[in-house]
């Protein structure tokens, strides 16, 4: 693979896992858990309030 597609690459790779991830974070109960965290903030701060959905 061309090295200028490679960073490309890389990137939807790891977007598309980190989404899918997330979206079994709702299903599965022993990843809601940690992940219910940034549902229900006291305070609304940036890394609590970065929801991709």
């Amino acid at each position: 693979m061309p090295y200028g597609i490679q960073p490309t690459m890389v990137t939807v790779i790891l977007d598309v896992s980190q989404y899918r991830v997330h979206r079994l974070s709702y299903r599965v109960e022993w990843l809601w858990r940690p992940h219910a965290i940034h549902h229900r903030p006291e305070r609304l701060y940036y890394l609590n309030g970065e929801m991709r959905t």
